[in-house]
């Protein structure tokens, strides 16, 4: 599921992609809203997720997640 998902969230970020799709936009501003509602990543992040998990998705796949959905990569800190 995380490649299917990766893969179509990927071809309307990558910077070469030929297409426009607004709705990785809005997905975006709809997460962000949503996260400072719940106080950010870790509100909405389910356990497998959240920064410096032990047993999760990789780190790599973990920031990928973090900056597509909250528009930036995660703090150093986590």
């Amino acid at each position: 599921m995380i490649d299917t998902v990766h893969d179509i969230v990927d071809g309307w970020v990558a910077p070469d992609s030929d297409t426009y799709v607004e709705v990785a936009n809005n997905i975006t501003e709809a997460f962000q809203a949503a996260a400072r509602k719940a106080g950010g990543w870790p509100g909405l992040a389910d356990a497998h997720f959240q920064i410096g998990a032990r047993f999760a998705h990789s780190k790599n796949s973990i920031e990928a997640a973090h900056a597509w959905l909250m528009g930036q990569p995660p703090a150093a800190d986590g």
